[in-house]
């Protein structure tokens, strides 16, 4: 489709070039919308596992015991580069994270839950540290 004012982009390839290359995706404006689908689960599963533990660390602000800075304040808390992830937390949100990376490059999920087995003392944590990236990014 042409590009549009709102969209200047929108007649160029949806994802960048080596993604649409490692999904086979050579023409992307022949593709089905379910084999875009798939590429762009793949483009960020792969983002995500490649900056994992960042990731997980920045989600884990969103804990409890996380978010605080010892060194000052900003007045832009939700940009604050220098707040801490609860470390409670962070070994379970980042088990989480990866298992949302596998279910991405599986496709459709099977709706099955993960379980916190042992850590029920940080399951509210690693919802809030979920709620907190999914907020922000």
């Amino acid at each position: 489709p042409p590009a549009s004012p709102l969209e200047p982009l929108g007649a160029g390839p949806p994802l960048p070039s080596g993604a649409l290359a490692a999904a086979g995706l050579e023409d992307h404006a022949s593709a089905s919308p379910a084999d875009l689908a798939r590429a762009a689960r793949h483009a960020a599963a792969w983002k995500l596992a490649g900056n994992g533990s960042a990731v997980s660390a920045f989600a884990a602000r969103g804990g409890r015991e996380g978010a605080r800075n010892p060194r000052k304040t900003f007045a832009a808390p939700l940009a604050d580069p220098y707040a801490e992830p609860d470390r409670r937390a962070l070994p379970a949100v980042d088990r989480v994270l990866r298992v949302v990376c596998q279910r991405m490059l599986e496709g459709e999920g099977t709706g099955e839950r993960m379980e916190l087995e042992g850590e029920e003392d940080v399951r509210e944590d690693v919802k809030e540290s979920l709620r907190y990236v999914r907020d922000r990014v």
